[in-house]
């Protein structure tokens, strides 16, 4: 199964367990996670070199937080779609 969630609204949100409910959300229907989840927003601090050749091809190594969030990886430069490599 597999769920999709719009974005937090608080830029900070506190966590807790996920609720699941089928249909109507009576208690025969519904469970809550034994885990706790908590929203995450990707930052960058750093990108390694500031500069390369117009020609392309230049490695860039990308710091930041919660970078390994989501289930996904896209990078763009400039709408141009980079390689991501790991």
């Amino acid at each position: 199964i597999v769920c999709d969630m719009a974005e937090a609204l608080l830029p900070h949100s506190p966590g807790g367990p996920v609720e699941l409910c089928i249909g109507v959300c009576s208690a025969e229907y519904r469970t809550l996670s034994t885990q706790t989840y908590s929203f995450v927003s990707p930052s960058f601090t750093r990108i390694r070199p500031l500069k390369g050749p117009v020609s392309g091809g230049t490695r860039l190594t990308v710091v930041g937080r919660h970078l390994d969030s989501g289930s996904g990886v896209s990078v763009y430069i400039h709408k141009e779609e980079c390689l991501f490599v790991k």
